[in-house]
């Protein structure tokens, strides 16, 4: 009986935490990104592997990224990142600017994907 009751906790506690995650992603688009330039653009960005970059309540513009030892690198919150192959996005950037897909703080950033500038 114990099992189940346990069993009936741990169901009710994983739903309710789905139920938030989903609020949140529902209200990633900010009114004031809702005619954003190149919103279909940020929205369609996909990694190598076929996931989601998120979309623009996740991107950053990078106005300092820099190529060490032929990898990129971007500034986050005050933080050098190495730009991994699977976040490298190919293809052309409209935005003028390099741009960075990420969520953290300064203590942890995951990065989802990394766009070079316009001339790269």
């Amino acid at each position: 009986m114990q099992k189940i009751i346990c069993l009936c906790i741990a169901f009710i506690v994983l739903v309710v935490g789905a139920a938030g995650v989903v609020q949140q992603a529902k209200a990633r688009w900010k009114p004031e990104n809702a005619d954003a330039p190149y919103r279909d653009w940020f929205a369609q960005q996909r990694t190598r592997e076929g996931w989601s970059c998120c979309d623009l309540s996740d991107a950053h513009p990078v106005y300092d990224a820099y190529i060490n030892e032929g990898k990129w690198h971007v500034l986050i919150l005050g933080k050098d990142y190495e730009i991994q192959p699977y976040q490298l996005l190919s293809g052309p950037n409209p935005t003028g600017h390099a741009v960075v897909w990420y969520a953290g703080n300064g203590d942890y950033v995951w990065i989802f994907c990394f766009a070079p500038g316009p001339m790269y």
